[in-house]
């Protein structure tokens, strides 16, 4: 995998399309080079032989993403599992099938991914009981993941972007952020409902609130992507108005032994 930033103005533009006008996948690459621009360099991207498919990846505190777009031949799809750590792959369902038949005991799960997209404003008001939180909100938002989630891909990076936590006396009990700004697109992600209060529709409410808060910004799309067995954030998701556009594969990959 190459840094973005090292890719010249050819390659970008060849990602650029075979992207086409997928939502999700313009902003891992437009905010994905703002990010690189910014100083960032855990933002990566790989070109196929034969240029008709490319990887991109971002690396977080906790394992790796890497998504195929287009078509690499068989070792080059194999190839994306050359990941030390814990690593997520994305990939249409027969690349899917090839690299899980050879992964092994390095295979933790497959599961089925949706990408969703909302467009405009939702019908639901802002919620008072929720704030944006940042950087100085670090602790508190670890510790909320660590109990609850500890398995989930967060960042410390993401509290820079726009995050939301909702309180109900004065205890945070849900929260959610943005992956990725860029073109207008929001790429939101790391939704969490403390389990004690899951069922009140306050996922619906502070995913709600974030949507107004990134629109009033000029964000005028957005999409997140979930997982199949994740029913209550598909429900979740669905109320506010969002609707799958796409569906992949995850293949999760356990750290490489030795």
């Amino acid at each position: 995998m190459t840094p973005l930033q090292a890719l010249d103005q050819d390659d970008l533009a060849l990602i650029a399309d075979l992207i086409g006008d997928h939502p999700t996948f313009r902003i891992y690459l437009a905010g994905g080079l703002a990010a690189a621009r910014a100083g960032a360099s855990n933002r990566l991207a790989r070109i196929g032989r034969d240029r008709r498919g490319a990887a991109l990846a971002i690396v977080f505190d906790t394992l790796e993403a890497r998504t195929l777009i287009g078509e690499m031949a068989p070792d080059e799809e194999l190839a994306l599992t050359d990941v030390a750590g814990p690593a997520e792959l994305h990939l249409q369902s027969p690349a899917a099938d090839r690299v899980a038949a050879v992964l092994g005991e390095r295979l933790a799960l497959r599961q089925g991914l949706g990408f969703y997209r909302f467009d405009g404003r939702p019908a639901a008001a802002p919620d008072g009981r929720c704030r944006r939180l940042g950087p100085g909100d670090l602790c508190e938002v670890t510790a909320f993941f660590a109990a609850h989630y500890p398995q989930t891909v967060f960042s410390s990076w993401m509290l820079e972007l726009p995050f939301l936590g909702l309180y109900d006396e004065g205890r945070l009990v849900a929260c959610g952020g943005v992956h990725a700004l860029a073109e207008e697109i929001a790429n939101l992600g790391n939704f969490l409902t403390a389990p004690d209060v899951c069922g009140r529709g306050l996922a619906r409410a502070l995913a709600a609130s974030l949507m107004h808060l990134l629109a009033d910004q000029g964000m005028r799309v957005f999409t997140l992507g979930t997982t199949e067995a994740n029913l209550a954030a598909i429900r979740a998701y669905e109320a506010v108005g969002f609707r799958c556009f796409d569906a992949r594969v995850q293949l999760n990959l356990a750290a490489a032994s030795g």
